[in-house]
């Protein structure tokens, strides 16, 4: 009965770290974005391609518009803010996640189940395919899991060239693995345990 109840609180530490994963994959998708729209705005501003400077600049000086130039400069203010805000709200929910992922994953190696089924894989190779090629299902190849890794690479393929939120959801799932394997403690070769789970969120 222990053992069932320490297997159950071990699955519930990794379907936990997996939905943490997925919403920090979300975070930093708008942090790109943001980060992409700053840079571009930077950009133009350097090479003087400033678009509200020329708009205020061309009919700024014609009195029937300069309602409309106050309007369209003060909602590009506003908009400025509010991607200040994202940018900052976005870097801070991500160390926030990443803490709280951590938590859970010593929660999850504070359990003692000694009835989960646990495949031994070397721990850099695993870490690094969970990585950078986990949304195709590379680490579950990697560990055996065959038929894990042919729907996570047809997942991941289908996220990539038609539905977006799919990759969110496949570099969630493989971000997960890897940053709770990057904090398993390896055997004198290397390997490390990983506990094979039963569910797809």
């Amino acid at each position: 009965m222990t053992d069932n109840s320490d297997r159950n609180e071990k699955q519930h530490c990794m379907m936990i770290i997996h939905i943490q994963s997925i919403v920090l994959m979300l975070v930093m998708l708008v942090l790109l974005v943001n980060s992409i729209a700053t840079l571009e705005f930077s950009i133009m501003q350097i090479i003087g391609l400033d678009p509200v400077g020329s708009f205020t600049e061309t009919f700024g000086a014609i009195d029937q518009l300069s309602g409309i130039v106050t309007i369209v400069t003060t909602i590009f203010e506003i908009f400025n803010t509010v991607r200040t805000i994202v940018l900052i709200l976005s870097l801070v929910l991500t160390v926030v996640l990443l803490y709280l992922m951590k938590k859970q994953i010593d929660l999850y190696k504070e359990s003692k189940d000694r009835s989960g089924k646990t495949v031994k894989v070397k721990k850099l190779p695993y870490v690094l395919w969970g990585f950078l090629l986990g949304m195709y299902g590379a680490h579950y190849f990697y560990q055996g899991d065959r038929s894990r890794g042919r729907i996570m690479l047809i997942i991941g393929l289908v996220g990539t060239f038609i539905m977006p939120i799919l990759s969110v959801y496949t570099m969630g799932m493989s971000f997960g693995d890897a940053y709770l394997a990057c904090f398993l403690d390896r055997d004198s070769d290397g390997y490390v345990g990983i506990e094979e789970y039963p569910y797809w969120i």
